[in-house]
């Protein structure tokens, strides 16, 4: 839909990107990688459908269909859809407003089934996922009452400084890099971020001044005129940045400086670098003369493949099995949690025990996550029996961790805490309340 040499600038600059974007595509952190693919088709979709010549029926039903299982598979997706049917509305607001608004909607369903399908037979957990991203962080069900009413407090002044943080603390440092050649990571992060963020800006600049009165005029007659249609591609990524900032912002997602060696801090940032590349690969090819810029972001991503490679010790940058199998454990611990749970445990184990050592830690690691966020009341014997058929050589590790998550989830239910202490056998309990005190 764009021309050859955007395609051709969007390939070397996911060829060579910075190391961050690299190791996120590499390693299973979640479901935040994945996004990428559902952001790509769907766009591809409501391209086809806002600027193609043919099949525009059944890209509109594809655009909804993939919508919707984007959703289901991580609702992160949700901000490149409503970027989209915002687009959709500025762009063409007679057909929004008419039937294949309802084609759209009918098909975003049909692919929306598995999560429906889920949510009524799991207790609707996703309303909880709800209420944790945009209300509290914490998971004490026994005082959610309190709790909500100092979030909703909380809630209207903290969106402004959260989006501070974000604009001008996370979202210059998003791209990443590792110490290569003595070179320092933090020269190599603001070198491309620099250069990178000064071309978004000046084409955002640029695009916003030229396409408002366009947008004006559109939405006075209904609809974007047939000539000025092909120079309006660029809306749906200036409209996700927008939305993603202002989205993120009433979120509790964090929005502080990230830990540059920890490159899975990014994950919630992911479906983000699609389209910051595709904005910088439509700033590269609006640019006149030498490819100066160009080849200076290609010197540095190729610098950043490098540092995953040759880091101390080598290929420890690359060394992602324990942030592959955690969220793996956390994922089967979730489904393990449906009473009763000890049947439940029992599919967890014989699961865990088809992966060697080092998996099956990482495996019981993602357990613990959920194990924390068990309520007392809900018999916690039940549960402490169940965790005595953990391998005793990894029942340890299991305990330590349990502990710290508890610290974390529930840090002002110190009482609580303690009586799921009490039920551990004497000489365990100091893997326990180890974990607990670290946090």
């Amino acid at each position: 839909f764009f021309d050859r040499k955007t395609a051709l600038l969007v390939s070397a600059i996911l060829l060579l990107p910075p190391p961050v974007f690299t190791a996120l595509t590499l390693s299973a952190i979640g479901s935040h990688p994945g996004s990428i693919l559902f952001t790509s088709v769907m766009l591809f979709c409501f391209y086809q459908f806002t600027y193609g010549s043919k099949n525009k029926l059944l890209s509109l039903i594809l655009f909804g269909f993939v919508a919707g299982l984007g959703f289901w598979f991580t609702p992160m997706t949700f901000v490149t859809v409503l970027a989209c049917l915002v687009s959709w509305f500025l762009l063409d607001r007679r057909s929004f407003l008419s039937k294949q608004i309802l084609v759209f909607l009918g098909s975003f369903i049909v692919g929306l089934l598995p999560f429906i399908l889920y949510n009524v037979t799991h207790r609707f957990r996703f309303l909880w996922f709800l209420v944790g991203a945009f209300l509290w962080k914490t998971r004490s069900h026994d005082t959610w009452g309190e709790e909500l009413i100092s979030a909703l407090g909380q809630k209207l002044l903290s969106p402004p400084l959260r989006m501070f943080n974000l604009v001008f603390k996370t979202l210059p440092f998003i791209f990443r890099f590792r110490p290569c050649f003595r070179i320092p990571s933090e020269l190599l992060t603001l070198s491309y971020g620099l250069i990178a963020w000064l071309l978004i800006g000046l084409f955002i600049w640029r695009e916003g001044r030229r396409l408002f009165p366009v947008l004006q005029d559109a939405l006075r007659k209904g609809k974007v005129a047939a000539p000025q249609l092909e120079n309006t591609k660029a809306v749906p990524f200036l409209i996700f940045l927008f939305l993603f900032v202002v989205l993120y912002s009433v979120t509790n997602f964090p929005t502080s400086p990230f830990n540059p060696q920890r490159f899975n801090e990014f994950r919630y940032l992911s479906h983000l670098y699609y389209f910051l590349f595709s904005l910088l690969a439509l700033s590269l090819r609006s640019q006149k003369g030498p490819p100066l810029y160009l080849c200076f972001l290609f010197t540095l991503g190729l610098l950043g493949q490098s540092s995953l490679l040759f880091n101390e010790p080598p290929g420890r940058a690359l060394h992602y099995r324990g942030y592959l199998y955690a969220p793996l454990g956390y994922t089967w611990g979730q489904d393990t949690s449906q009473y009763p749970f000890p049947k439940k445990l029992n599919e967890f184990l014989s699961l865990a025990n088809r992966f060697g050592a080092s998996e099956r830690r990482s495996l019981y690691w993602g357990l613990s996550v959920v194990m924390a966020d068990f309520r007392i009341k809900e018999n916690p014997e039940v549960v402490w029996k169940s965790i005595l058929r953990v391998p005793p050589d990894y029942r340890p590790y299991l305990l330590e961790n349990w502990g710290l998550h508890l610290s974390y989830f529930r840090e002002n239910d110190l009482g609580h805490n303690i009586q799921w202490g009490r039920l551990i056998p004497e000489a365990e309990q100091p893997y326990f309340y180890y974990g607990l005190a670290t946090k």
